[in-house]
């Protein structure tokens, strides 16, 4: 069989012409349209988000909830470790804070809660959550830290979260990255 006979391009070419001579070229306007998001879907994610918050803060309760130590940190399978190291030296502008010193789990809950719609709403991708050191709890565990760390590692849009450097609130606060909102 002989490939470099000169015939052979033209009639590959004429073949090819032959095979697409029925194929038209589609419109930019005969898109399909994007599907729209079902209509619940935001009243089904507050549904989901305030039922992780529920169990994070009311849930069972073991000890390994509390040893926490001093240094928080969390970063979901696919943030870069560079990323995390970033949040932990404070090198993302903090666009809010929420302070929950002196409030009850419940409380603090919702506050957390509406704090990360609220963000999360407004596309902020970093903001500071205070949750105190734990000095005054009972036995001297840090009972919101704790469970703002639970409820953050459930909570799908928090990316990553360190314990935020001295000058933001050190080991009393943490900084927390959110997902970027899809674009629209």
């Amino acid at each position: 069989m002989n490939h470099d006979s000169p015939d052979k391009p033209d009639d590959e070419l004429a073949l090819w012409r032959d095979s697409v001579a029925d194929v038209q070229r589609l419109s930019l306007r005969r898109r399909a349209p994007k599907a729209a998001p079902p209509k619940d879907l935001d009243a089904r994610r507050r549904t989901e988000t305030q039922e992780v918050l529920n169990e994070a803060m009311h849930g069972e309760i073991a000890p390994e909830d509390f040893e926490t130590g001093d240094q928080s940190q969390f970063r979901r399978d696919g943030v870069a470790p560079a990323t995390l190291r970033k949040l932990r030296r404070g090198q993302f502008a903090i666009q809010a804070s929420l302070d929950l010193h002196g409030l009850t789990r419940a409380r603090a809950q919702t506050e957390l809660a509406a704090f990360l719609r609220h963000a999360l709403n407004r596309d902020w991708r970093c903001v500071r959550i205070i949750h105190g050191k734990g000095l005054r709890s009972p036995q001297g565990r840090p009972v919101l830290k704790a469970r703002v760390e639970i409820s953050l590692q459930r909570h799908e849009q928090v990316l990553a979260y360190a314990s935020a450097p001295n000058w933001a609130g050190g080991h009393g606060a943490v900084l927390v990255l959110l997902r970027r909102a899809a674009p629209r």
